[in-house]
């Protein structure tokens, strides 16, 4: 070959490759790719014609709007706006929650779940409104929201002079609502589908805390779980405490995998520290256990010597601790309008409990813990109540039924299940799970209502699930020798993707 053959189009190449580049520049396009009859593009040009396109759609977005305002109404076309922001940001969040995970079907999985969700939101207005005349109390929070979105759009962002009826929570609540019309418009179809989303935000945030808190676990199962059981489907889906308590528990549980995980990072603290405060505006009880389990989960503590990069967040987690707790029992008291935390205090707050729950027609017998010889009944109890005779109604025949798939998958998981508690003395993140779920079922132990519990107990179960998805330490040894052998098939946390 010619020294002419060594420089193809004036660079210069190794002779090895200048065979093969001379043949690809003399040899005609329609030869080269003969079933398309065109070049593929080169490098630089497809990202340069997904940015022109990109550029032509945020004008044409922008011309839109403009034209819309000047015709529609901004409660017509706000929303639509507005959703299509929420979809371009649902598909961000589902994608870079998917690269977390070794499942190559969890971007489908997620994006179903969101779809899933969305429907729910649908069907939880639709019996709020028919089945229950709209006596449910997303219809209060809609009727309050409709004010506070009023004074807010005047530009009056004190709700003082509003009449908000309920408790100071609930005000909170009935703001949040308001703030979601106030952008998106005063359908409460909106309002539902928007807290339905923040719901869907708030397993988003658990499922990264799975992956991120524990290391040896079932990336599919907690997903299928924490995303598609029946009562995180439907009770978080509508205008109410129970999508903002997803969402709050869901970040302060991402605080605390990030600093008590296998890996610790320091900015688990920020997560931490917001999710405390949201948690605080609305149920300051919940934020007392979720501060105790993560001072249950301080105390175990990884075999081998701790790294400077593993006690620097852990050190700042018992700096915050202190602070979150003090704040935590302050408005704690406030809320159950106690002078001081005591023991007659807190039993005097129980039965108060027990007496306002245990009405109606789904009240039962309660099974409160005065000692630890009490804590089976009521683990029995707060998770998989009501049982098969206490059916009288179509939601109460979903709950039993959901509560006989847990008790499935607890036998079915009783080998991992049998040494939880050796791996909890040397993960701290099980640890804060087990001590979570302890604490909130000492406190709901009291409640006497199967709709009530039924309720409120989706701010347990995303932290229960994962107890459900553990490896056994056999499998999970074994994962570790393989990890350690092939680094390079390793990915976030070791855990397992593709069984059951």
């Amino acid at each position: 070959m010619s020294d002419d053959a060594n420089r193809v189009q004036g660079v210069e190449v190794p002779p090895w490759r200048a065979a093969t580049q001379w043949r690809a520049v003399t040899t005609p396009t329609s030869q080269r790719w003969p079933d398309r009859g065109i070049r593929p593009l080169l490098p630089g040009e497809e990202s340069q014609g997904v940015a022109v396109a990109g550029a032509v759609g945020i004008i044409g977005g922008i011309t839109l709007v403009f034209w819309l305002s000047d015709h529609v109404t901004y409660d017509t076309w706000g929303p639509m706006v507005v959703a299509l922001v929420l979809i371009w940001v649902s598909t961000v969040v589902i994608r870079r929650t998917a690269a977390l995970s070794e499942d190559p079907l969890m971007v489908r999985l997620l994006t179903v779940a969101l779809a899933l969700k969305l429907i729910s939101a649908l069907v939880r207005r639709w019996i709020g409104l028919d089945v229950y005349g709209g006596l449910a109390d997303s219809g209060q929070y809609h009727a309050t929201g409709l004010q506070v979105a009023d004074s807010f759009r005047q530009g009056i962002l004190s709700t003082r002079s509003l009449d908000l009826a309920g408790t100071d929570e609930g005000h909170n609540i009935s703001v949040i609502t308001g703030a979601v019309y106030t952008v998106l418009g005063r359908q409460e179809i909106v309002g539902f589908l928007a807290f339905a989303w923040f719901g869907f935000l708030g397993q988003i945030l658990f499922f990264r805390a799975f992956l991120t808190g524990v290391e040896h676990g079932n990336q599919r199962r907690y997903a299928l779980l924490v995303f598609f059981l029946p009562s995180l489907l439907y009770w978080p889906s509508s205008i109410g405490k129970e999508a903002y308590m997803m969402f709050a528990i869901g970040l302060a549980t991402l605080g605390v995998a990030h600093l008590l995980g296998p890996h610790p990072r320091a900015r688990g603290a920020l997560y931490l520290a917001l999710g405390v405060v949201t948690i605080l505006q609305v149920r300051p009880h919940m934020a007392a256990i979720v501060v105790g389990g993560i001072a249950i989960g301080a105390i175990a503590r990884r075999p081998g010597r701790l790294s400077v990069r593993q006690t620097g967040p852990r050190v700042l987690l018992l700096l915050i601790l202190v602070p979150l707790l003090l704040v935590s029992v302050n408005r704690m008291n406030q809320f159950f309008g106690a002078d001081d935390l005591t023991a007659q205090s807190v039993d005097a707050n129980f039965e108060y409990t027990r007496d306002q729950t245990t009405t109606g027609g789904s009240q039962f017998e309660t099974t409160p813990v005065t000692s630890p010889a009490d804590l089976p009944a009521a683990v029995i109890s707060v998770l998989f109540r009501p049982f098969p005779w206490e059916i009288h109604s179509a939601t109460t025949f979903a709950a039993a039924a959901e509560g006989l798939l847990l008790v499935g998958l607890v036998l079915a998981c009783r080998h991992s299940l049998a040494a939880l508690p050796r791996q909890v003395l040397c993960n701290p993140y099980l640890a804060y799970v087990v001590g979570y779920s302890i604490l909130f079922i000492i406190a709901f132990s009291n409640i006497g209502n199967i709709g009530i519990l039924a309720r409120q107990r989706t701010q347990l179960l995303p932290i229960l699930l994962t107890l459900l998805a553990l490896q056994p330490l056999k499998t999970a040894a074994h994962r570790s020798a393989e990890f350690t052998r092939h680094p390079e098939q390793g990915s976030t946390g070791g855990t397992s993707a593709r069984s059951w």
